[in-house]
């Protein structure tokens, strides 16, 4: 996961024009922060890492979702990590709405 971090280590927090648009400019900006924040989180890496893998598959975006909480569940709970559901469904959403550029860094 150390590719990660680095990675996205540095980088200023891009927002796509639509959530800036819905929400406002500063309030799209901190969102994003707060996300890319999350998506840090040692659970969060292994989400964005489960739903990156998971999107070259050919499946319906709720088998998508549903393999993706599996793997990341199973991960979590594999490294000594307890979420509700909640918060890996949420981390699920992050990871994909970051792969689709909605935001991210600069």
């Amino acid at each position: 996961m150390g590719f990660f971090t680095s990675f996205f280590s540095g980088f200023k927090t891009k927002v796509s024009q639509i959530f800036s648009f819905l929400f406002g400019e500063k309030e799209a900006a901190a969102f994003g922060t707060a996300a890319l924040g999350l998506l840090k989180t040692e659970l969060g890496q292994i989400a964005f890492t489960v739903v990156e893998s998971i999107s070259f598959e050919e499946l319906s975006n709720a088998q998508s979702r549903k393999l993706a909480f599996k793997q990341i569940a199973s991960a979590a709970k594999d490294g000594g990590l307890e979420y509700k559901d909640s918060i890996i469904n949420l981390l699920i959403e992050l990871a994909i709405n970051s792969l689709k550029g909605h935001f991210g860094p600069k």
